[in-house]
C-alpha cells in the first residue's frame, strides 16, 4: 500500500492524481471543531483508494481534543478472515498511536522502533482482551474494543462484518458515545463529491497539530526504551 499523506504520483503535466473511493465512509457529522481529510492509502497495482483517515480537531479555553477516524477496505479479491481484518484494523489504529505522540528527534534508543512494533504487534495479537466501548453508527449501537498507550486511544470495530473496517485514534477525549455515521459523501472533509481523493486536498496542518509537542516520553513507552 502507499500513504498519500506525505507523497503522492504526479502525471506527466504536473497535476496529482486523483483516487476515487469506492466504498461508504466513517463520518462525524456533530463534530464542532475543523475536519479535513487527513491521509489516504492506495493500492498501487489496481490504483485503487484502499483506507480513508478522516481528522478532527478543537481546542477550546487551553483543552485539545483530535480524533482520527478511517475506513479501511481491503483490495478486491484479497481473501481475508473476519478475524484477521479485526487484527489489521487494530494495529493501524494503535501503531498510529503509538508513533503520533513520540517526540521529535532522532536521538532515540538503538532498535527503540522495532521494540514498539513489537509491542504492538503483541497488544493487537490479544485484541479479544481490550476493553469495550460502545459507539453508535446511525444510530445503532456498535462495539469498539480499545487499547490505551501514550495518553490516547486506539480502537476498532469489534465485529466489522464483511464490509469496510472502522479504528480510530483520539486523544483528549473518551469514544464512549460518539455518534459516527457512514457516508457516500466528503463534503464536510473539505473534499467536493465529484473530486477524487488527490494530495492537493490534504490539508496544510493535520490533526495532530492542535495537540501540544510531546516534553518527553510517556512512562508507556518506558519500558521500550532500554
Amino acid at each position: 500500500m502507499r500513504d498519500m499523506s506525505n507523497a503522492g504520483p504526479g502525471n506527466g503535466g504536473g497535476t496529482t492524481t486523483g483516487y476515487s473511493v469506492g466504498f461508504p465512509v466513517f463520518t462525524v457529522p456533530e463534530w464542532l471543531g475543523t475536519k479535513n481529510l487527513d491521509f489516504f492509502q492506495i493500492d498501487p497495482v489496481r490504483q485503487t483508494t484502499t483506507e480513508v483517515w478522516l481528522g478532527h480537531s478543537v481546542s477550546t479555553e487551553g483543552h485539545a481534543r483530535m480524533l482520527l477516524v478511517a475506513t479501511l477496505m481491503e483490495p478486491a479479491g484479497k481473501r481475508i478472515t473476519i478475524d484477521d481484518r479485526r487484527v489489521s484494523a487494530a494495529y493501524e489504529a494503535a501503531i498510529k498511536l503509538a508513533m503520533l505522540r513520540l517526540p521529535a528527534g532522532d536521538d532515540r534508543p538503538a532498535g527503540f522502533l522495532r521494540r514498539l512494533d513489537d509491542h504492538v504487534k503483541a497488544e493487537t495479537a490479544s485484541l479479544d482482551h481490550w476493553p469495550v466501548q460502545t459507539v453508535s453508527v446511525d444510530g445503532a449501537p456498535v462495539a469498539l474494543r480499545v487499547w490505551r498507550f501514550g495518553g490516547g486511544i486506539a480502537a476498532t470495530m469489534d465485529d466489522p462484518g464483511a464490509g469496510p473496517v472502522c479504528c480510530l485514534v483520539s486523544y483528549g477525549m473518551e469514544l464512549d458515545g460518539l455518534e459516527l455515521s457512514v457516508s457516500g459523501s466528503l463534503d464536510d472533509y473539505g473534499v467536493p463529491s465529484v473530486s477524487a481523493l488527490s494530495r492537493d486536498q490534504l490539508p496544510e496542518r493535520a490533526a495532530m497539530s492542535v495537540l501540544p509537542e510531546p516534553g518527553g516520553y510517556h512512562r508507556d513507552y518506558h519500558a521500550l526504551l532500554s
